[in-house]
């Protein structure tokens, strides 16, 4: 950060503040009356955390960590570089270091790991594509309220002994909905008494174990975007679709993990090998007099038969995290409803995330143009099928995408804009050309531009600060229907006005907002969160809004 008053850099060269010791800081501006010079920042991140099943944003307190290549490029409004943050307002601003100009070819991916109370810890991979402001939605699943074909369970595995045998066999069963179950797979995981778990350094599980496990159903295309990231990567020149997904996490009362399971009653040693297993490999069912785990997946019989060739279970490692494809060859019981049971008899190692895929050969790329018909900004385009999904960003000078990896036949397309959502359905791979043309925005909509006023809560008082960097505005139309998304306000820019020695204004651009209508904005810097109501009047809209005191004298 450079610091643009003489003044500033006497005072902090006496006291050593930091730009990350916000409190001496703001003492800096509140007792001395002295202003703080924050250079501007080229490239900008807003990220909208959001809960899954209500759309709504996430209020608990929210942990950030940055990791990858390019996560030592990440810094704060300070320009300080930052790898962990938090936020308990759902919305996060970022900026990078201004020597990093990303582009559309070369964009700066960032893996953003996010954890909160109540909810399931997700990775999620950011691809900051231009400078200027990225903005990013991220869905986090809360565990007592799961969005459609997610189920969650904890739930009560067993007791050991001293040694760390179990008592009790453990069944643990998911099913679809009925209304749909003919399209859906249930899954099931059964694990015999006399078993036992061990952790990463080898030890015996002992004590009470519990299990959490989570059922993903292929069929709702959220589901596929909320597995681990390199669950569904290409194996060769193969795509992988997913008929459903299980994670499996077995612990101690004493928070030890297991990531692998021996069952002493089918060895007749009586003593298991504390050895960590190799790699799963090819297994197959005539194996049954070694098990020590099954998981089933009951299918519709017309997608058995259908894919009998070519399914395969995906496997996410306890330990490391990496996918392995299994060759495992199930046994195959047809069910009185008529549908079919593949039974996978398991040994040695546990899985972290387990899924039962089919590969696809030779997926497409293919880019699809896209006639905005006044449709401004950011659009988010969305297509997916039954055990696939894409999502991308066209950005607000973008009139095309790039999908790659597009397995073959029909896929619905999906764009939510703010008057409607638009759905057609197309045959990426063979299409030539393929293009979408989006309904004309109302006449009512326009693209607004706000002039916002700012003033300290004492109107004699001054801002001493020449810019809040890395800030957004966010914002929707007041009395929206709950999960309504929210948007966020393009080229927002501050003013300072250096013959007042103090932040005067801010302004940014609203797309697609319907004039007469009031909306409620989220104005975002550090760690402050403002609200206030604008109602749109025009193309220019001007009010006034008070900033948090910490920053005037």
């Amino acid at each position: 950060m450079k610091l643009k008053s003489r003044l500033l850099l006497f005072f902090l060269l006496l006291t050593g503040i930091t730009a990350c010791d916000t409190s001496q800081f703001e003492e800096a501006i509140e007792n001395f009356g002295v202003v703080i010079g924050l250079d501007s920042i080229q490239t900008t991140g807003t990220v909208l955390i959001t809960d899954a099943k209500t759309g709504e944003l996430v209020r608990s307190t929210v942990s950030l960590r940055f990791t990858g290549a390019e996560s030592n490029s990440i810094i704060d409004m300070y320009s300080d570089p930052i790898t962990s943050a938090e936020t308990e307002t759902g919305v996060f601003n970022f900026g990078l270091m201004n020597n990093i100009t990303p582009d559309g070819e070369s964009p700066v991916q960032i893996d953003l790991q996010i954890s909160a109370e109540g909810y399931l810890p997700s990775t999620e991979r950011l691809a900051i594509s231009q400078a200027g402001n990225n903005s990013f939605s991220i869905e986090l699943i809360d565990t007592n309220n799961p969005p459609e074909g997610i189920q969650i369970t904890n739930t009560y595995l067993s007791s050991t002994d001293a040694n760390g045998l179990t008592d009790e066999a453990f069944n643990l069963n998911f099913s679809s909905e009925p209304s749909s179950a003919s399209q859906e797979t249930d899954i099931s995981v059964s694990i015999k008494a006399g078993s036992t778990f061990f952790a990463e350094n080898g030890s015996a599980l002992t004590g009470t174990l519990m299990a959490e496990a989570i059922y993903y159903n292929g069929t709702a295309p959220f589901t596929v975007n909320a597995v681990p990231n390199n669950l569904l990567s290409n194996e060769g020149d193969s795509a992988l679709v997913m008929l459903g997904a299980i994670d499996l996490t077995i612990k101690s009362d004493d928070n030890k993990e297991a990531i692998s399971i021996q069952n002493t009653m089918n060895n007749g040693t009586g003593k298991a090998n504390q050895q960590l297993p190799s790699t799963p490999n090819n297994q197959s069912a005539s194996s049954s007099d070694n098990d020590e785990y099954i998981i089933n997946f009951i299918l519709n019989a017309s997608t058995y038969n259908e894919l009998l060739q070519i399914l395969r279970l995906a496997y996410i490692s306890p330990t490391t995290g990496e996918r392995f494809i299994l060759y495992t060859v199930p046994e195959i019981a047809q069910l009185p409803d008529g549908r079919v049971n593949l039974r996978y008899l398991l040994s040695g190692t546990l899985f972290k995330t387990l899924a039962l895929v089919y590969f696809l050969e030779q997926p497409c790329t293919s880019s699809l143009s896209i006639v905005r018909n006044n449709n401004s900004g950011k659009i988010n385009v969305e297509i997916f099928e039954k055990g696939f999904q894409r999502s991308a960003d066209l950005q607000s000078n973008e009139n095309s995408l790039v999908f790659r990896n597009v397995t073959r036949g029909v896929k619905t397309v999906r764009v939510k804009l703010p008057f409607t959502t638009y759905e057609t359905n197309i045959d990426f791979c063979n299409t030539s050309n393929p293009s979408i043309d989006l309904p004309t925005p109302p006449t009512n909509l326009i693209d607004a531009r706000l002039q916002l006023n700012v003033r300290c809560p004492n109107p004699s008082d001054k801002i001493g600060i020449t810019d809040l960097p890395a800030s957004s505005i966010i914002y929707r139309e007041v009395g929206a229907a709950p999960g309504t998304p929210w948007r966020v306000g393009t080229n927002l820019t501050w003013d300072y006005d250096a013959s007042l020695q103090s932040l005067t204004a801010a302004s940014c651009s609203l797309m697609g907002v319907e004039v007469g209508k009031k909306y409620l904005l989220k104005i975002n810097y550090g760690e402050n969160q403002k609200e206030t109501t604008v109602e749109i009047a025009g193309t220019v809209n001007e009010f006034f809004e008070v900033i948090d005191e910490a920053y005037c004298f």
